[in-house]
Parts: C-alpha cells; structure tokens; sequence
C-alpha cells in the first residue's frame, strides 16, 4: 500500500498529484455548500441584537467577545463563500484555502462540532501540498510533491472513521438502537410543524424504520451494528486497490444514509469526507 510506503520513505514515495488536484474541487464544494446553507433558515440575523443566537453566546463567552463575534459574523459568512468557491476554481488556491480556514474557525467560536473542526484539518492539509493546480485542469504526473499533503487525508480520514466507531461502541444508546429510533420517529411526528422543512423522509423508510416502537429499536439496533462494522472496514477498504471501488461506492450510500437523517448539518461533511476517498487511490 502506497500509505505505508510513502511513510517508510519520509513521505518520497511518488503519487499522482491530480488526487490532490480533485480532492481540493471536492472539499472547496463540501465548504461551498456547507457555507452556502448557512445562509438559510435565519442564520444570517442569528447574531442580531436580542435576538436569542446573541444572548447564547452572551451567557457562554461574555458581552465583549459577543460583540466581536457579531460584529465580524456577516462579513466572515460572505468572505468565506468567496474564498470556498475560489478553491474549488482553483483561482490562487492555497490562499483561498486559509480564508477558508480562517471562516471554519470563526465558526467554532460560537458552536463547536466536530464536522466543522474535520473540515478545517482537510483545509489545512491543502497548505502543505506542492501542487494544487490551477483552474479546473488536472495534471495526471507522478511526484512527491502531494505525498505528505495526501498522506495526511487519508490519515485525518482513518481516524474519523476509527474514533467514530470507537464512540459508537460506547454508547449504550447507539447500541441498542434506541436512539436512532427516538431520533427518527419524533422528526417524522414534528417535521410538518417545524419552521424549516428541511426533512424529508421516503414513506418505505417510515414504514421500516419510523415508528418509534420496539421493533423500529431492533432493526435500529442492526444498522448501528452496521455502521460500525463498516466505519471500522472503510479505511482498509480504501486502501486496497482491488477493493477501493467496493469500499468507495459503500462509503457513498452511508453517508447519503446520514444525510437523510440531517441534511443541512451533514451536506458539507458528507461531500467532503466522500471527496477524500481520492487520496486513498494508488
């Protein structure tokens, strides 16, 4: 496997630099939709005076660094929605992507999630790269000029998916199924009433999984085993060549499976974490 080679030799090991090229697209459009959504469902007066996004981050992180957050909030929201789509471009690529860096720090200023703090390391593994790429060519040549940067996606990756598991196994909740249950039969119950219909779940999902009772548990219960199994199989999978194909196309369908269940908050994450899959290829 190229990983371990390329950790042998120092990271000398030649790859071929368009997987950085068309991961940098991926992830420049996970963070364009991540930011573009933000602009929905009233995030763009959140910070506005009395409002209740204001009096959070009041009582958590006082009146004077509230007002530093709020008086930045709007022109980091559109700044970064520029820096995003010039990464995607490829239009002076590494400096788009500390802007964009700097726009997912701002954000864990005021609420803290791990798909954001993910993202901003897949950023940063950008600033590292020897070749980038202009625009939207893609330059198929072998070199070590991506290898670290390439090497520390699939890294940043492994342990997404490791510790995600390792988490899942911990929790009682997750296990047992319980939670998904409880998860998906009160969106299915509140969703109507909800002011942003953002959720939409297919009728044949509702029937088998929505009901919130004994049986919708159980076979809650097998699909966080699923999950897991999978989290756990997916890295090895992707480093595979024979296997990378499988493994890539079952990474996909998960993580379209997450977006069912929370749309808004996962297109971004799920987008980028898919766009990564490139790194792990021979």
């Amino acid at each position: 496997m190229w990983f371990f080679d390329a950790a042998l030799s120092l990271f000398s090991t030649p790859t071929d630099e368009a997987h950085l090229q068309y991961f940098r697209m991926g992830l420049g459009l996970a963070c364009l939709m991540k930011f573009a959504v933000w602009f929905t469902h009233g995030a763009w007066s959140r910070m506005a005076p009395g409002g209740f996004g204001r009096y959070d981050i009041e009582c958590r992180l006082g009146a004077r660094r509230a007002a530093f957050v709020a008086a930045m909030y709007r022109p980091v929201l559109c700044m970064r929605v520029i820096a995003a789509a010039f990464l995607v471009a490829g239009i002076l690529p590494k400096a788009a992507a500390v802007v964009v860096m700097a726009g997912l720090l701002f954000e864990l200023q005021y609420e803290l999630r791990s798909n954001t703090i993910y993202l901003g390391m897949m950023v940063a593994c950008m600033l590292v790269a020897g070749n980038l790429g202009e625009g939207f060519t893609v330059i198929h040549r072998m070199s070590d000029a991506n290898t670290w940067a390439q090497f520390l996606v699939v890294l940043i990756t492994i342990d997404l998916y490791w510790n995600s598991a390792w988490q899942k196994t911990r929790s009682t909740h997750f296990m047992s199924g319980l939670i998904l249950a409880q998860y998906v039969g009160f969106t299915a119950r509140a969703q109507e009433r909800l002011r942003y219909r953002e959720f939409y779940y297919p009728g044949v999902f509702l029937r088998l999984f929505g009901g919130g009772d004994e049986t919708a548990v159980r076979r809650w219960r097998v699909i966080a085993v699923a999950v897991i199994v999978l989290e756990l199989a997916l890295p090895i999978g992707l480093l595979t060549p024979a296997l990378f194909p499988y493994a890539a196309a079952a990474g996909v369908v998960m993580h379209l499976a997450f977006m069912i269940l929370l749309p808004r908050h996962l297109i971004g994450f799920s987008l980028g974490t898919v766009s990564s899959y490139i790194a792990f290829a021979q």
